[in-house]
């Protein structure tokens, strides 16, 4: 895909323009177009993010490719109960699943 076919194709998904990083992309727009692609793979993926949303995560998705699901919280309470709902809507669907919780790297990626 060319660049200005990603950028028309992030336009027309309604991605807003000044929220665009260098590169054509946002995680938002990035979301609205390659999201329903990969959530067909993940049994229960959409009662998922409901559940995390409703605990109060800030967003939920899904990790590259998947199968992966990541919710993004503001404090650790909020994780855990997001987590928790997240993993009852996978059993909901047949899907066993494990938590991990984690802080955001302040530092971002390094070279050792």
């Amino acid at each position: 895909m060319d660049r200005i076919d990603v950028v028309a194709a992030l336009l027309q998904a309604g991605a807003d323009p000044r929220r665009t990083a260098p590169d054509g992309w946002t995680a938002e727009a990035a979301a609205e177009i390659i999201e329903p692609q990969r959530a067909g793979l993940i049994p229960g993926f959409y009662d998922v993010k409901d559940a995390a949303l409703a605990e109060g995560a800030l967003g939920c998705s899904i990790s590259g490719a998947g199968p992966s699901v990541f919710a993004l919280c503001a404090n650790s309470l909020v994780a855990e109960n997001a987590g928790r709902a997240m993993k009852q809507a996978f059993a909901k669907h047949g899907v066993e699943s494990e938590l991990f919780l984690s802080p955001v790297n302040q530092e971002g990626a390094r070279i050792c």
